[in-house]
């Protein structure tokens, strides 16, 4: 499964999203204090992954 899929922009570090290019590491948010977090890390390997929130203008 592909654990990226999970992270939204308000996962926090006790999530424990595992990390999908190590598998060994949880992903956790750049900003932890913020409710809301578009870019995180991989606490064992360093990989980042950036989210971007979908906005419909109508």
């Amino acid at each position: 499964m592909n654990s990226s899929i999970s992270l939204r922009l308000t996962s926090k570090e006790e999530d424990r999203i595992a990390c999908d290019t190590c598998g060994k590491g949880i992903y956790v948010p750049d900003h932890p204090e913020s409710d809301v977090n578009h870019s995180f890390h991989c606490n064992e390997c360093g990989a980042r992954i950036h989210l971007d929130a979908n906005v419909i203008v109508e």
